[in-house]
């Protein structure tokens, strides 16, 4: 069997290796998400073993080139949320054709040569094995077979709604992404290198930073209420997702950011924009004087919202 794993996040020990764990993409690690965690940790400090979540270094879908609107969480800061709930380890597996191949059975034999599971905990969408034929539905007889228990946490409900990745991509997709912040626990945030754009932010009196990003879901064309962090400083920005078409008539889709009380040149740094609020969609003005006291007044509105 080939080993696919990458890394450990925090590397254990021999005497570590018996463990409460959960398996799962966490893309988001939205408020459902860490209801499982949270149970796996008071599991583990229950019976005073380790706690694990094994987890893929990028998203299957894209793997396998099944439709996908995009990430919610990068790796690196999913890394970061991980590394603050207090987990012990953190699997990394490289998603590749060979792993997601596995079946259950061979997936459970690999998780095996490192780890000792005396509990695995999961949520009730819950699938994994070659084509995701096995879940929380059939659990039971693999954890017979591997010995260990099984437990099923249901899903979070907020306002009646189940907390999922699915309804947090459609949330920000649709541009709601304060119903969408409300369900994963944070304001969405993602980064990007700043690039070199047109300048028609600053003839318009208003520079921007242009950025580029990977596979994120990007929120629905429009201006949004948010902030930047540009180092380990963070600013109330104004930020403008969609295709100009008052000034270039382009299908180009651009994301850029003005940033208050900010003058310095970023090009080719890494920034993190965060998203707050919708303030309006998308339109195409008949003047760039219309254009121009538009975004003044997204400016304003931005300067008086609330940040926090």
């Amino acid at each position: 069997m080939k080993k696919h794993y990458v890394h450990f996040l925090f590397k254990p020990s021999l005497k570590q290796r018996r463990c409460v764990a959960t398996i799962g993409t966490f893309d988001g690690v939205h408020l459902g998400h860490k209801k499982i965690i949270d149970t796996v940790m008071t599991a583990a400090h229950k019976h005073k073993l380790a706690s694990l979540i094994i987890t893929f270094d990028r998203h299957p879908r894209l793997v396998l080139k099944k439709p996908f609107t995009g990430s919610i969480t990068a790796l690196e800061d999913k890394k970061e949320i991980f590394a603050r709930t207090g987990i012990d380890y953190v699997w990394l597996l490289k998603t590749d054709s060979g792993v997601l191949d596995y079946s259950a059975h061979d997936f459970l034999s690999l998780v095996k040569k490192y780890f000792y599971i005396k509990e695995l905990i999961v949520g009730d969408d819950f699938r994994f094995g070659k084509d995701a034929l096995h879940g929380a539905h059939n659990l039971d007889k693999l954890a017979s077979e591997f010995g260990f228990t099984s437990r099923v946490v249901k899903k979070m409900l907020i306002s009646g709604k189940a907390v999922s990745s699915t309804y947090i991509r459609e949330l920000i997709r649709s541009g709601d992404i304060v119903r969408a912040n409300k369900f994963l626990g944070r304001a969405y945030s993602f980064k990007g290198v700043v690039v070199s754009g047109r300048g028609n932010g600053r003839k318009l009196g208003f520079p921007t930073a242009n950025i580029r990003v990977g596979e994120h879901i990007i929120p629905a064309n429009g201006v949004y209420a948010g902030k930047c962090r540009v180092g380990k400083k963070v600013y109330p920005a104004a930020i403008n997702i969609g295709t100009n078409p008052t000034i270039t008539g382009s299908d180009k889709l651009t994301i850029e950011a003005h940033l208050l009380n900010f003058k310095k040149n970023i090009t080719g740094r890494k920034i993190e924009l965060f998203f707050l609020k919708r303030l309006r969609a998308e339109k195409k003005f008949p003047s760039r004087n219309a254009l121009t006291a538009a975004i003044a007044r997204d400016v304003e509105r931005v300067r008086m919202f609330r940040l926090s």
